[in-house]
């Protein structure tokens, strides 16, 4: 929306900050967010109040532009043009801070715990002891209705923490002695969890990035906190979930990790069940990609278990790195109805200035795995045109199907030599592109560079094996490709690669 005068913008930046803002606001939220401005105990200036409202009013209308000086007239009345045009623009500075300031209030608000946390807070201080335990036992009842989480037994030892250390403001209170052994416990619990999930965690991004420094004390201690017969089921849960990064090719872990699973993940938090979805699909990916038979069927599995239950919904929001993962993943398992239906119907979930990115290249994927070649093609040439720049990860992902795409027509034209189109130049031009951008990626060190230069590795050997003299085309060439892709170093696109090249003809 742009505010003009003689048809010159005014105040762009300033607008463009508060529309970035308000952007935040769920529909629910934008018309009370007027009375919040109208209170004098928020806002001690009416007028900014009637500026939101006359923006919300075009804005619910629809329209690009409003003419700025009836909106002064509107908000400012007979005020100096001048005078008023600095305070409107004083006020847009304004409104970005008043929004955040609601979307705090609201969530104390509507968050029971956040509420009773402020309030046991601030009546700490107040050196009032019925109600200072009264509020604590309200926050105590909360807690008991939640799903056990790290936060949880976080939060449950600082409210231990505060009741204990009130003894110093107030007379002796023999359950002073109960309150610290609680405060103990929740402190042995919270940190066994945070171990256990970071542990987690740091065994996850080794397989995805390799080993990274800096986790060595973590790893070390890690292993005396696993207590898989744990009566907790979070701790359990962490517990196996560890040994199945730890062991990741024993089908016996994986299968226990999987069936308790399936019976006590109604007990889980969904943030927790997002990292145990997440941690064990990419355990499943590798081990496809190593050969399990089982892959796709474990990889759907998974993916479905996540959608169907809302896990991958962070706050309501997909990233777009889960959303291009899972979308990859039944095109994996040849599980396309379901991609197209995912990648459809969780468009809406990912953030606004990411989203057309992200669902172009799902398509681009959709068409791929369909062996839509052409379509992959027109659909990367009008979203992600080799000579433009995009966001550096959508500038590999589409220089990488580029090359994919090229690389499986080349493959086509070998199998069917009476194909007219060459596409042997656009492959080699579309190498060269991509390594000259790997090379020169500020943002890749060199460890996070291997995996892409590993890729380049493979399909140029796919190429020569395609091009190249049939005699070469044997199956311990084949072979000998095939164990350069399952090699345990990080390869970027193993997956696809895989598929590609179990499914190369040999003379």
């Amino acid at each position: 929306m742009r505010i003009t005068f003689e048809g010159e913008d005014f105040a762009k930046k300033e607008l463009e900050k508060f529309f970035e803002t308000f952007d935040l606001l769920t529909e629910s939220e934008r018309v009370p967010f007027v009375g919040f401005l109208e209170s004098p105990y928020f806002n001690d200036e009416p007028r900014i109040a009637l500026l939101y409202q006359r923006i919300l009013d075009s804005w619910g209308q629809g329209s690009g532009r409003m003419n700025g000086r009836p909106l002064l007239q509107f908000v400012f009345g007979d005020l100096a043009e001048k005078k008023a045009k600095s305070l409107l623009r004083k006020f847009l500075k304004q409104l970005p801070d008043l929004l955040l300031t609601y979307m705090d209030h609201e969530e104390i608000r509507t968050n029971n715990l956040f509420g009773d946390r402020v309030r046991v807070m601030q009546l700490k201080k107040r050196v009032d002891s019925d109600l200072f335990q009264g509020s604590a036992a309200r926050m105590e009842h909360t807690l008991a209705g939640r799903t056990p989480t790290l936060m949880q037994l976080q939060e449950y030892w600082w409210l231990y923490h505060q009741l204990y250390f009130y003894q110093y403001a107030q007379q002796y209170d023999k359950r002073d002695t109960q309150r610290l052994r609680n405060a103990s416990l929740y402190l042995e619990d919270f940190y066994q969890l945070t171990s256990l999930r970071y542990y987690c965690e740091v065994l996850n991004r080794e397989r995805i990035v390799g080993k990274e420094k800096g986790f060595e004390s973590l790893t070390q201690s890690a292993g005396k906190f696993i207590d898989e017969t744990s009566s907790r089921p979070i701790i359990a849960f962490y517990s196996m979930l560890a040994r199945v990064l730890q062991f990741p090719k024993d089908p016996k872990i994986y299968e226990r990790f999987k069936a308790y699973y399936r019976e006590y993940c109604g007990e889980l938090a969904k943030p927790d069940q997002l990292v145990m979805i997440k941690c064990v699909f990419n355990v499943c990916i590798r081990n496809y990609e190593a050969g399990n038979a089982n892959g796709p069927e474990e990889l759907i599995f998974w993916a479905k278990e996540g959608v169907v239950e809302g896990v991958f919904l962070f706050e309501n929001s997909l990233s777009d790195k889960e959303y291009l993962n899972i979308a990859i993943a039944a095109g994996l398992a040849g599980e396309l109805a379901f991609m197209k239906e995912f990648v459809e119907d969780y468009k809406a979930k990912m953030e606004e200035k990411i989203r057309e990115q992200a669902y172009q290249m799902a398509r681009i994927y959709l068409d791929f795995f369909g062996r839509d070649l052409p379509a992959v093609l027109e659909r990367l040439y009008e979203y992600f045109p080799p000579q433009k720049s995009f966001d550096p990860i959508y500038t590999l992902r589409s220089k990488v199907f580029y090359i994919l795409t090229y690389l499986m027509l080349c493959i086509e034209n070998m199998e069917a030599p009476e194909n007219e189109e060459d596409y042997d130049d656009a492959f080699e031009s579309h190498m060269q592109a991509y390594r000259k951008y790997v090379d020169r990626a500020s943002f890749l060190d060199e460890d996070r560079r291997a995996p892409y230069k590993k890729f380049y590795n493979v399909c140029q050997k796919v190429f020569n094996y395609t091009t190249g003299s049939p005699d070469r085309r044997t199956e311990a060439n084949k072979a000998a490709i095939l164990e350069m892709v399952t090699d345990e170093k990080a390869l970027l696109g193993r997956g696809v690669l895989l598929a590609m090249i179990r499914e190369l003809k040999t003379r």
